[in-house]
């Protein structure tokens, strides 16, 4: 499906009134004490910030809580199993969770010092979570429920279901159904889906199977980042007024789209959302040269002095050993 039908008015008000569940969840839930918020892929990113978002405009309240971003995501250069590559990253988060280091973890701090990322002396210990992911097959989601039972983390899962759960395998489907009291499935007619990159995403993963000979599986994630003079940094209203120059822009044009639709969704209006919704679109698909493979590299050239950096098909970000 092209971007400019996935971003119709009906599916970004769709995706809008998901968001809205998942912010009620969230707000039950921290309420219950789960005060950390866990984003394993990069198609959860937007919808964690539209919730978020929205929940603090509904209520007026900034609920206290924590996130943390983990990379279960899995790609053929990492020559391992999918189900292997969530079960290695269900140990970083047990770690993470429990508060106590495991080799994952440990595995996972050099890989963030080996380009340059801040690493943590020891585990956050945040205990119980809320999860948030997308789900396409369903493959992805069952393959990192079965690891978290397996390893007893205290979870509940908020399922975004494309396609309104239609596009979920029976087999998926059957697996799921017996995680009833740990996941909540939230049907969506419309996910923007991870292969169309971090300009839509807002982040990705960063992939570095090459980087460090004791592991394919070393991964991270990353934000955009691009150079933007001191002028035009310094005056983010003139900035929106002159449209999109770069990745960054356009997910902050994305967000502006989905608070207008955020606001439709709450039947919250002030003003004419429909149209400054439709503005924020129709800037959003002048500007679609921003989401290619190309864009992406670009957007990731700090990484350079790394490795040699690639935008993979599924719009990773691969950064492969020098020569």
């Amino acid at each position: 499906m092209s971007l400019q039908k996935e971003l119709s008015d009906g599916n970004v008000i769709a995706y809008a009134k998901a968001c809205k569940d998942v912010a009620d969840s969230l707000c039950i839930h921290t309420a219950y004490e789960r005060r950390t918020v866990v984003i394993p892929s990069r198609g959860a990113f937007p919808v964690y910030k539209t919730a978020d978002h929205m929940r603090e405009y509904e209520t007026g309240v900034s609920h206290a809580h924590e996130w943390d971003i983990i990379p279960f995501t899995f790609d053929d250069c990492q020559q391992e199993t999918s189900a292997a590559v969530r079960d290695h990253w269900v140990k970083v988060l047990l770690a993470e969770s429990s508060g106590v280091r495991n080799d994952e973890w440990d595995f996972y701090q050099k890989g963030l010092a080996k380009i340059g990322k801040q690493r943590s002396e020891n585990p956050r210990g945040y205990g119980k979570f809320v999860m948030i992911d997308t789900a396409i097959s369903g493959r992805a989601a069952v393959e990192i429920l079965e690891s978290m039972e397996r390893h007893g983390l205290d979870y509940h899962l908020i399922l975004l279901a494309d396609q309104g759960g239609d596009g979920i395998k029976q087999e998926y489907k059957n697996e799921l159904n017996k995680f009833t009291s740990r996941v909540q499935q939230v049907n969506v007619a419309n996910l923007y889906t991870e292969d169309r990159g971090p300009a839509l995403m807002g982040i990705t993963t960063v992939l570095m199977p090459d980087l460090l000979p004791e592991s394919r599986l070393m991964s991270t994630w990353d934000f955009p980042r691009e150079k933007i003079s001191n002028d035009r940094a310094s005056d983010k209203g003139l900035k929106m007024c002159e449209g999109i120059a770069s990745v960054n822009d356009f997910f902050a044009s994305l967000h502006g789209m989905h608070f207008h639709a955020s606001k439709l969704a709450l039947e919250v209006r002030y003003g004419d959302d429909h149209r400054d919704m439709q503005i924020f679109r129709d800037r959003l698909l002048s500007h679609l040269e921003l989401t290619t493979r190309e864009a992406t590299t670009s957007a990731f050239s700090f990484l350079k002095k790394y490795g040699d950096v690639e935008a993979t098909s599924s719009m990773a970000v691969r950064v492969r050993q020098h020569g």
